[in-house]
């Protein structure tokens, strides 16, 4: 039997379309929002003031070229938005990055390792490293792509 859905995950399925348009398309509006997700324009309102106000969306003011009247509203990436650190392991090295919801690489860092190289000493400058750089943002995932099966250890 299928279920329907509740208030809360009918908000949660809203938020992530409006995140994907948000982040997607060049300086949308939130008219251009509702337009593209079909919501209503409340509700969009309500989702990306709930977003600007959790530091994810940002809003600026643009006033049109040749235009006189009130300034548009276009919606952007917070440049403090989460990030995501990812972590690459191989047999022969460890990567580290930091990224945006966008998939922009702020920071990105790979380690050799050795034949005699600790893995686990390794491991930890990697993300320590990551941390450090990160320490005044948020942090939304740490992701870890591990390929050491195949390594001679």
């Amino acid at each position: 039997m299928e279920n329907g859905l509740n208030n809360k995950q009918v908000k949660t399925k809203n938020v992530a379309l409006v995140l994907r348009y948000a982040l997607t398309l060049e300086n949308p509006t939130r008219a251009e929002l509702a337009t593209r997700t079909g919501l209503t324009k409340m509700t969009i309102s309500n989702l990306v003031t709930d977003l600007i106000e959790k530091g994810i969306l940002a809003e600026s003011k643009q006033q049109a070229l040749g235009k006189t009247g009130r300034p548009t509203c276009t919606i952007a990436l917070s440049p403090d938005a989460p990030k995501v650190i990812c972590l690459l392991l191989d047999p022969y090295s460890i990567s580290v990055a930091l990224y945006s919801l966008r998939g922009e690489a702020s920071f990105s860092h790979g380690y050799s390792r050795g034949q005699d190289t600790d893995l686990d000493g390794l491991l930890s400058s990697a993300l320590d490293d990551a941390f450090r750089t990160c320490v005044n943002s948020k942090v939304l995932a740490v992701s870890v792509v591990n390929s050491l099966e195949s390594s001679e250890d």
